[in-house]
């Protein structure tokens, strides 16, 4: 669906805090949310904050078209924006779609504690790839204190309520004020919510589902407590853990008392990344194509069939199915590359690594990728559809790109170009328009002839 069909600048919107931010929360906003949202949903959050006016936690309703005049952004990024803060669990974003026009209501979330982020076990490892050991070092400092002070040996002086208050019979001058102190329908009292962490959409993992498949022996009687089965869930997405590695990390994550640790879990599930891709960590990477920028539902031609291939499956995913193996190091890094700094969609990479593999002999040449994707990041390609078009619309240029690297060679190899299959069919078809074409026209040249001819035997009779 698109950016447009979700919410316009006519639409209105409500927004409410679910806490007052300390400087504290600005601090982990700035420093651990806004590596990962990006800047456009770091302001967005901040100007929606703004909006709540002082010791107040709802705003008065506003116009959409007022947000996007207000941070001087478009509907597309605004809306990529608001997605990103309900993904990382500091919005939820509620419609009302019962009146003439949308009205939203935007819930601010507090952001998780310093030490609920950098213990968190997700977040925190997309923070460390994304900035790297060094700034993610300098953001751990910034957020923990070094000098503690030990209260082992002082003696705890304060004071009681009792030790300090006495109490004093009072006549009370409106006593029934007292017994209507409870807040009115429309009203609520100010209050502090909890900071909502990171929701997955599929169901939560059943870990009894995944011991009866493997039917480990050492693992039946054993139970997850909720925080735990969270823990898991996150290690899976990150990961990719499938069901035969999970016998393996839940056996590795028992401590001696045979309860489950989340820190040795973690650890299990990384070393066993580590021996699958030894050259790297997951990195924060969209899954697939956002599905409001999806454009087919049922496919009724070999063209449509792979625009919904494209759209449906994970950049990693595509490198296997081209190559019937996984992808190494370097493939993941340029996809990554493209990804995070041209910032394509899924869906687009896809096209891109279908047509440059097809075109390099299923060789991923980074420059050349590279080369296409900042082209097509400069032209807003951001659906599957256009990239094809594109793809065919510029293919003569691609084609000159990869071929100067092999000027100055005397005898140049003579070799059939290879295309895509979309991009076969597009032209075959083409092709029948053009003939379709050409018929028509000599078809008409014969059938003038033949009457010119007509016109002179008659005449000469």
């Amino acid at each position: 669906m698109k950016a447009w069909q979700e919410v316009s600048p006519k639409d209105s919107y409500t927004v409410r805090i679910g806490a007052f931010l300390h400087e504290q929360d600005q601090r982990v906003l700035s420093l651990c949310y806004q590596p990962l949202v990006g800047a456009t949903a770091f302001r967005l959050y901040q100007t929606w904050y703004s909006h709540v006016a002082h010791a107040k936690q709802t705003s008065e309703s506003l116009p959409h078209s007022y947000l996007f005049a207000t941070l001087d952004e478009g509907l597309e990024n605004i809306f990529q924006a608001r997605l990103k803060l309900e993904a990382i669990g500091l919005l939820q974003t509620f419609v009302d779609e019962s009146g003439q026009g949308r009205h939203f209501l935007y819930e601010l979330s507090p952001p998780l504690s310093a030490e609920e982020f950098l213990q968190d076990g997700m977040l925190n490892m997309y923070l460390y790839q994304k900035i790297g050991s060094s700034f993610y070092m300098h953001v751990k400092q910034m957020l923990t204190e070094t000098t503690v002070v030990e209260k082992a040996h002082m003696k705890d002086i304060t004071r009681s309520f009792d030790e300090v208050f006495d109490t004093e019979a009072q006549p009370v001058r409106d006593p029934d004020l007292l017994m209507t102190m409870n807040p009115n329908e429309d009203e609520r009292f100010l209050s502090k919510e909890e900071a909502r962490s990171v929701r997955f959409a599929r169901p939560a993992f059943d870990v009894e589902e995944v011991l009866e498949r493997i039917g480990s022996s050492f693992l039946r009687g054993t139970t997850l407590t909720k925080d735990m089965k969270r823990v898991v869930e996150k290690l899976m997405f990150i990961y990719e853990l499938p069901p035969s590695s999970i016998e393996s990390i839940l056996l590795e994550s028992l401590d001696e008392k045979d309860e489950f640790s989340e820190e040795q879990m973690r650890k299990a599930a990384r070393d066993w990344y580590k021996l699958e891709q030894p050259n790297g960590m997951p990195a924060l990477l969209d899954r697939a194509q956002p599905a409001y920028t999806r454009t087919v539902k049922e496919p009724s031609t070999k063209e449509e069939e792979a625009v919904v291939y494209f759209e449906t499956v994970a950049p990693r995913q595509l490198l296997r199915d081209l190559s019937d193996g996984e992808p190494s190091a370097s493939e993941l890094e340029t996809v990554e590359q493209v990804l995070m700094d041209q910032k394509l969609a899924p869906g687009v990479v896809n096209v891109l690594l279908h047509y440059c593999m097809l075109k390099t002999d299923m060789q991923l040449t980074r420059n050349y990728v590279v080369k296409i994707a900042s082209h097509w990041a400069r032209k807003h390609i951001k659906t599957v559809p256009e990239a094809m078009d594109y793809a065919k619309e510029h293919h003569k240029q691609y084609q000159q790109w990869q071929d100067q690297k092999k000027q100055g060679k005397r005898k140049p190899a003579i070799r059939t170009e290879k295309v895509p299959e979309w991009f076969e069919e597009d032209r075959k078809e083409r092709k029948a328009q053009l003939d379709e074409q050409t018929a028509t026209r000599n078809s008409a040249s014969v059938e003038e002839e033949r009457e010119k001819l007509t016109r002179l035997l008659k005449g000469g009779s």
